[in-house]
């Protein structure tokens, strides 16, 4: 679905959120888990780590979830930093 954020609870089928609202646009407290395309998360991460807001220190053992190929290419890069 390009152009917008999709939302996906444990209990509940994928919802469409429109740009113009929340990034996840859904009631946390109903949800356990939310998944959201990493394109849609990471600028919002990212402003938040380039502008050092203290909120985003408040989640760092925060566990989240991320596909295998995700993980096996940041596992690589990692490796590549720490040889080079």
């Amino acid at each position: 679905m390009r152009g917008s954020v999709e939302t996906l609870s444990r209990f509940s089928t994928p919802t469409a959120v429109d740009r113009d609202s929340d990034l996840i646009g859904i009631d946390p407290a109903a949800h356990t888990e939310v998944v959201v395309r990493l394109a849609d998360l990471f600028p919002v991460l990212a402003e938040a780590l380039g502008n050092n807001h203290i909120w985003l220190g408040d989640f760092r053992d925060e566990p989240i979830g991320i596909s295998n190929d995700l993980y096996e290419v940041v596992l690589a890069f990692k490796r590549l930093r720490a040889a080079a």
